[in-house]
């Protein structure tokens, strides 16, 4: 699978009014996509957070912070994920491969899924219980 804006959101995208740098919580989480009993599977019709199953997510949302657009391009700063505990049980060996974009509201059944990537730097990474940095190499999204 390789870096992709959801379908979905595309169509939110080009809707008047819409700002993803000063308006919404855009936020990322940390999720196992191939590992364990239950993991995430990205499909292109995927429109809100409630399509995530919550055994999938390894780590929890953090805010994007520096976000900053230009060309199309949507830019953010590092992000920290904190105490990012080991997997156990059925899923002790999943690892995070993914990381998925959402514009939270608050609830999962609104917040529009914004983003898969799973070939940023750093990924798959296992879990410890240490913090794990997110270190966007280039733009976090492209709408293109």
């Amino acid at each position: 699978m390789a870096n992709v804006v959801y379908p979905t959101y595309k169509t939110v995208a080009i809707s008047p009014g819409l700002d993803l740098v000063t308006a919404s919580t855009l936020k990322v989480c940390l999720v196992s996509t191939t590992t364990g009993v239950t993991n995430y599977v990205y499909l292109a019709t995927h429109q809100f957070f409630s399509s995530v199953p919550a055994a999938s997510i390894l780590a929890p949302g953090v805010a994007l912070t520096g976000k900053a657009a230009a060309n199309g391009a949507l830019t953010a700063s590092s992000v920290v994920l904190p105490s990012v505990p080991a997997p156990t049980g059925a899923n002790a060996a999943a690892t995070g491969q993914a990381l998925v974009f959402y514009n939270d509201t608050g609830t999962a059944a609104t917040s529009q899924l914004v983003a898969y990537m799973d070939t940023e730097t750093g990924l798959p990474v296992t879990p410890n219980g240490a913090n794990i940095t997110i270190n966007f190499s280039g733009a976090v999204l492209t709408l293109s």
